[in-house]
Formats: structure tokens, C-alpha cells, sequence
């Protein structure tokens, strides 16, 4: 036992053995007893590990967040262990109702590996860091109860230390030693101690030898050490500098243009710009930019000026389908039937389609020895008024709301429309004629589903009776 070493005793084992003993802290005792399968219970403001120590929720402990490099409390480690396999959406909402911190997302599955044994370290666990060792169930509640006494009373825990630190007379370093030290006489023993022999922990308060190992150990970190950073902004100090000097050369360039361009040049003398003679000249109606030309003559001198070239304007002709999947005739289909005389449904037309929806398909006609084009569309709430004038042919599917945004529509009706518009209604040799389609001066084509050679039919059909109505309605278009 401790109370037979002597000072030849103080070897490495010696050491080890009693680092072990102060060293133990909330995360790996909570890591034991989850490998050892004992349940570990919140009470209050403190977590209970067995009968004979706890630890209060808000320790922190060295397991670091991936995103924010911040250390997490005991108590949001002991949340996300006891609902493993919740949703964390749900977890989230659980964790805000309690008040208790929650861990990222990044950091779950490698904090549960961690904490249940899957996996022997962590690449977040930073074993430089301080951390305070477990405390006995008694003096826990004792420092819980008076957190929550000196909070009740206004008192400030932080104010409160160091008043007692100047009164005893010592600096930061030695209040903080002393601390340790007090906190590691009442620490949990890990690996080679077991629970139930607490009495060693008032051995190692009172033996001689435990404090003389404490009074010799460095202190890794203290409160200096751990405002010092690793990192290095090189490369953020070089980008600010960069910035700064585009600033400065802006500046200077600016002010040197401004410079050049607020300097007036001193006025050369001009015998023939004299403020008398303008003013004379405008008294008398003399203009300075006259011409030998007489008045008169002028406008027959602009009529013979060459006239200014107009903007060029697309007049490529517009037809319209209806966009639903549901229909004979869409974008998805339309080219291969008014081109080649064929047509796919337009269910399997959609599906052998891996380019996704087009916005309008060109439709290629040959005539004779040139090829005409026409732009195919289904959406119509883009079109302008110049799209509208350009509009030749549509192919109704029989509800009259397929015409609603459209503006012949809404001022005329459907008479008004197919009259400016030629309409096609096409459909299948079982398929019933819409009821309103009957009463419209459209064009019906039929298909048939079993006779697929008699397409061309109706395609050349189409293209007759289009060319009937354009070259009465739109001999202004490319056709």
C-alpha cells in the first residue's frame, strides 16, 4: 500500500500509478461504464457513475467538435448516448426541450463509436487538453449546491475565486495548483482501482508522498497557454495586404484622373469665337452651322439622304401543343410527326427523352429545294406581343381553358382566335371527339394505333392546310 513506499519508491510505476488515480476524468469514466455495460443516470445538475462518484453536466470534457473546435459538456455526450438510434432531427428537438447542448451531426456516429468501445481513440479526443477529474458523489453535491447558493445570492463564482485567491495571498498559478490538487486528492481511480475501495482516495490525501509527485508535476497548460494558437494566418495577413494595396492604387489613379480631368486648360485666342459676334448673330437669326443650301431646298436634301436601316426582327413562324403528358401531340413528339410523318406516344416519346423537358423544339420543313423552320412551343406565359403575331397554327386538346392567358382569346373568344390561328385537333381512331372541339372551325386529323403508314397522310395534311392559312393571315413571315 501507499502508506509502506518509501522515497526509493518514487519510480516510474509510482507515477504512472498515481497520475492514473488524479487523472481520471468524466469522458473516459463515462467510456468505461458504457464498455461495462453500467448505466449511468442523471440526478439534478450532476451525473451519477455508481454510488460513489459523479460529475456535475456542465464539466466540459477534451472530446472537441469537428466544426467549431469546441469542447463538449458530459452532459450532451450522456444525451446522445442514452438515444442512439433517434432520428436527429427528432434528437434536436429533444435536446432543445431539455435546455442540454447537442452534438453536430459530423461528430454522432464517431462519438458513439467511441463511447461504446467500437473503436479504441478518436482523432477529436485531445488528451493535451486540462480537464478537471471526477469528483466523489459527496463533494459534488457539495460544489452543486454551493453553485446554486452563491447564483441565488448574486454572488459571481469567478469574483468569489479570486477573492479568495488574493486573500490567501497567492498568484494565479498557485491558486490553480492548489486546485488541482484538491480536485485530484477527490479523483475517481481508472484502470487497477476498483469502486468500491474509496478509502484509497483519503490515503492519497494524506500520504506524503502523493503530494510530494504533485508538488513535481508540470503543469502542460495553465491560463497563458491557452490563449497561444498554432495556427498561422500567413496566408490571411498576405491576402488583406494584397487587398489593401488594390485599395491604395485605386485611390491614387482615381485621384490622378480626377486631377487631369478638373484641370482647365488656359484659352487659346480665336478670332472667330467672339461672344459679340454669337450674340449678334442670334439677334439677327445667323446660324454658324448654315449651309449654302436654301431653305426650301432642305427637305428634298433629307429626302435624298439615305434612310436609317430598321432593327432586324425574327419572323420565324410559332406553333403551339398543349403540354400535358396525356396528350396526342406535345414537344415530345411533335418534330418526328410534322417532320417525318410519325407519331410516338407521348408517354414512350417522354421516356426515351434523356435530356430532360425542352423549353420549344425546332421543326425543320423542306419545300422544294429550301428548308423552312418553325419554333414549337408549350408555355406561353413568356411570349411578348411580337411572339403573338408570329403565332401560325395550334393543336387544341378539347377543354377551352387551354386558352385562357391567351391574349386573341381574351379578346375575342375562340372565333376570334381561329380566325388569326389556325387550330388541329388530332386524335386516335378509339378516342371520342371532345364535345367543344365539334363546335370550332379547327382541323380534325385522325390516327390510327394499327395503321401507323397512314400517318404521313395526316402530316401532309397538316402542312396543306397551314399553308392555305399563312399565305392568306401572315405573308409577312419567313415561310
Amino acid at each position: 500500500n501507499f502508506q509502506a513506499c518509501t522515497d526509493s519508491c518514487l519510480d516510474a510505476q509510482f507515477v504512472l500509478a498515481v497520475w492514473t488515480a488524479v487523472a481520471m476524468d468524466a469522458l473516459s469514466l463515462l467510456r468505461n461504464e458504457t464498455i461495462a455495460g453500467r448505466k449511468v443516470e442523471k440526478k439534478g445538475d450532476l451525473l451519477l457513475f455508481g454510488d460513489d462518484f459523479a460529475s456535475p453536466c456542465s464539466v466540459e470534457t477534451n472530446y472537441k467538435a469537428r466544426t467549431t473546435n469546441t469542447p463538449y459538456t458530459i452532459e450532451a455526450l450522456w444525451f446522445l448516448l442514452q438515444r442512439p438510434t433517434v432520428d436527429h432531427g427528432r434528437y434536436l428537438l429533444e435536446a432543445k426541450k431539455l435546455n442540454i447542448p447537442v452534438v453536430a451531426r459530423a461528430d454522432r456516429k464517431d462519438i458513439l463509436a467511441y463511447l461504446k468501445g467500437e473503436i479504441s481513440t478518436s482523432d477529436r479526443v485531445d488528451s493535451t487538453a486540462f480537464v478537471p477529474p471526477v469528483l466523489g458523489r459527496a463533494e459534488a453535491e457539495a460544489a452543486v449546491s454551493q453553485k446554486r447558493a452563491a447564483e441565488d445570492s448574486g454572488t459571481d463564482a469567478g469574483e468569489a475565486k479570486r477573492a479568495r485567491s488574493d486573500a490567501a495571498g497567492t498568484d494565479g498559478e498557485a491558486a490553480q495548483s492548489g486546485s488541482m490538487q484538491r480536485q485530484a486528492s477527490e479523483a475517481v481511480p481508472m484502470s487497477g482501482v476498483t469502486s468500491g475501495s474509496a478509502s484509497r482516495v483519503s490515503v492519497l490525501e494524506r500520504d506524503a508522498k502523493t503530494k510530494r509527485v504533485l508538488d513535481l508535476e508540470l503543469k502542460y497548460n495553465n491560463r497563458l497557454t491557452a490563449l497561444l494558437s498554432t495556427k498561422k494566418f500567413d496566408s490571411v495577413l498576405a491576402y488583406l495586404d494584397r487587398k489593401s494595396d488594390k485599395a491604395g492604387a485605386s485611390r491614387t489613379q482615381s485621384n490622378s484622373s480626377s486631377a487631369v480631368t478638373t484641370r482647365k486648360p488656359l484659352a487659346a485666342y480665336d478670332r472667330y469665337d467672339q461672344p459679340a459676334a454669337k450674340a449678334q448673330g442670334a439677334e439677327f437669326g445667323i446660324s454658324e452651322a448654315g449651309t449654302f443650301v436654301s431653305q426650301e431646298e432642305a427637305p428634298l436634301a433629307k429626302a435624298d439622304a439615305a434612310p436609317k436601316r430598321k432593327p432586324k426582327t425574327n419572323r420565324t413562324p410559332i406553333i403551339i401543343v398543349p403540354s400535358g403528358l396525356k396528350e396526342t401531340i406535345t414537344l415530345y413528339n411533335v418534330q418526328g410527326y410534322l417532320e417525318n410523318g410519325s407519331v410516338v406516344p407521348t408517354a414512350v416519346a417522354a421516356k426515351a427523352n434523356t435530356t430532360g423537358r425542352p423549353q420549344h423544339v425546332i421543326v425543320n420543313r423542306k419545300r422544294d429545294s429550301t428548308t423552312k423552320m418553325y419554333k414549337v412551343v408549350d408555355n406561353v406565359s413568356a411570349m411578348t406581343p411580337e411572339h403573338w403575331d408570329r403565332v401560325v397554327a395550334c393543336f387544341v386538346a378539347g377543354p377551352e381553358w387551354q386558352f385562357k392567358r391567351w391574349p386573341l382569346y381574351a379578346n375575342g373568344g375562340t372565333a376570334q382566335l381561329f380566325s388569326k390561328v389556325r387550330g388541329f385537333y388530332v386524335y386516335y381512331d378509339d378516342q371520342k371527339i371532345h364535345d367543344t372541339v365539334e363546335s370550332w372551325d379547327v382541323t380534325k386529323l385522325l390516327i390510327s394505333k394499327n395503321k401507323p403508314h397512314l400517318d404521313k397522310t395526316t402530316s401532309l395534311r397538316f402542312w396543306e392546310v397551314l399553308d392555305e392559312h399563312t399565305k392568306a393571315m401572315h405573308n409577312d413571315l419567313n415561310l
